[in-house]
């Protein structure tokens, strides 16, 4: 045995008598309300938690809603959060337009915010980088063209730039801008209002210099971007065509049946998902784009799709339009066997539409989210999170209806927002939600719902490298670095108790 070798067992002998006598420890849960200076209610909720031995590796493992703001005025249509920085914006529209700034984690109060109302805005639209700080904000006007504006965690008040588009651009939709994970380029569309020609700009992240521009003889409602940047999708009614941004050239392209949803890239760039009155999901071989999947069913509407980071994972979400909007049908597609996992239905009474309005997935595809305007008899919550069984881990009933949704790439936090009465019903107000989920047990290595010392044993059980190739990762390897180590206890103790 050579020197690195005792010294990690010396350490493991001491990780394992230190779990051995470690307690776990909560509080009891609090209610926090207060209505801030401009008369909005703000709740924050804290719950118990259980404290990590070794704190880098330490997950929320409780299902609760961190945060909810209640607008009297204005609608939440556009919400993101970013992953590494913490932070959520949200675009407030309809009254007292303007961009928020708050943290996922905080208490709900905002940091800052930049008021648009001056600006007479049709449109507030929201998106933002998930390593770094930098969040945009897009808006439409009646008389001028859109407009994007950048801004950091201190950059406040005052933008960091702003970019304006070309005269006659002056319309856009909720999802039509997005930034790369790293803040280096922003994307963007705009349309001319009655024709058919829309401008999509390549923005410099940090300075929000036009880097390269296009103009088709089509609408474009919606863009997204792969993490890297280096690949986009683009929704152009039925179409979905994916571009390489850094030359503006098309990839590929391909068309469901009826245009009006959101065509997905995954985070990876190789899989692009639509749908309409059938949904498609296509991956890039290496040598080409090969159909993974199709599917259509008699009266759905696929409103509702979401890809996994690694593009291995397609949550398709449906609702009936022959039933009154009322029945809705969740689908876990796995994309690498190109078959349906499995499904569940949901079905409503009374005259409100339970209109499918997005689907989000996490990066390794176990954890998924959807949004829908609910049932008058409130058969579900109108915000829902599963994992890949769809067992719910998580919901918002929500007073009204949501009309944004984003999903943190690790699956462990969603925000959501919409309007405070469901969308069939007139009424102004909106509410706004941060939500920590419930996630799996990953450590939980022996299935028994709690990570304890024989969670510890079951890894020293299988320690070494895993079989190549790897990934697919192996049992033990919780930390996915294609071995079963020291690092892999330490998740396991960052993760210590009971399951939630």
């Amino acid at each position: 045995m050579n020197r690195n070798m005792r010294m990690e067992s010396v350490l493991i002998a001491g990780i394992i008598s230190a779990a051995m006598s470690a307690t776990s420890y909560g509080e009891s849960q609090q209610q926090i309300a207060h209505t801030d200076d401009r008369g909005m209610q703000v709740e924050t909720r804290i719950g118990p938690y259980m404290p990590a031995l070794h704190a880098e590796s330490s997950v929320s493992t409780r299902a609760e809603i961190l945060w909810h703001v209640n607008d009297t005025a204005a609608i939440a249509n556009s919400m993101c959060l970013a992953d590494t920085a913490d932070e959520t914006w949200i675009g407030w529209n309809l009254n007292y337009e303007r961009l928020a700034y708050l943290q996922t984690n905080g208490s709900g109060t905002p940091i800052y915010e930049y008021d648009l109302v001056p600006k007479n805005p049709n449109n507030v639209v929201v998106a933002s980088a998930e390593d770094t700080s930098l969040g945009v904000v897009m808006y439409s006007t009646a008389n001028g063209p859109v407009t994007i504006l950048g801004f950091d965690d201190s950059s406040g008040t005052i933008p960091l730039w702003t970019y304006t588009f070309d005269s006659g651009y002056a319309t856009c939709q909720f999802y039509a801008v997005d930034v790369a994970a790293d803040g280096s380029i922003v994307i963007a569309a705009a349309y001319i209002s009655g024709q058919s020609q829309s401008m999509i700009v390549i923005l410099d992240g940090l300075t929000g210099t036009e880097l390269d521009r296009q103009v088709t003889a089509t609408y474009v409602t919606a863009v997204e971007l792969s993490d890297d940047g280096s690949r986009a999708v683009l929704t152009e009614s039925a179409t979905a065509r994916i571009i390489d941004t850094t030359t503006m050239s098309d990839l590929f392209s391909f068309s469901v049946s009826g245009g009006g949803s959101k065509h997905r890239i995954s985070r990876n760039g190789l899989v692009a998902a639509a749908g309409g009155f059938n949904f498609r999901a296509f991956r890039d071989t290496g040598s080409g784009w090969t159909q993974v999947y199709s599917g259509s069913e008699a009266s759905q509407w696929f409103g509702g799709i979401g890809l996994s980071g690694d593009g291995n994972t397609l949550f398709s979400v449906s609702h009936n339009y022959a039933a009154g909007y009322l029945i809705l049908t969740y689908r876990v597609i796995d994309l690498v066997a190109g078959t349906e996992l499995t499904r569940i239905t949901t079905s409503g009474t009374g005259s409100y539409q339970d209109t499918v309005q997005r689907a989000e997935v996490s990066q390794d595809g176990q954890t998924l989210a959807c949004i829908s305007w609910g049932t008058q008899d409130n058969v579900h919550p109108e915000v829902q999170a599963f994992d890949r069984d769809l067992n719910l881990i998580g919901s918002i009933d929500m007073p009204g209806s949501p009309f944004s949704l984003d999903l943190s790439r690790d699956g462990r936090h969603l925000v959501a927002g919409g309007k405070h009465v469901h969308a069939n019903e007139m009424g102004s107000g909106g509410d706004t939600y941060a939500y920590s989920l419930a996630l799996p047990c990953p450590a939980d290595l022996t299935g028994d719902d709690v990570v304890n010392i024989d969670d510890i044993f079951a890894v020293l059980g299988l320690w070494g490298d895993c079989p190549d190739p790897c990934p697919p990762y192996c049992d033990g390897d919780l930390t996915e670095d294609c071995t079963v180590n020291i690092d892999d206890i330490f998740a396991i103790l960052g993760q210590w108790g009971p399951c939630n």
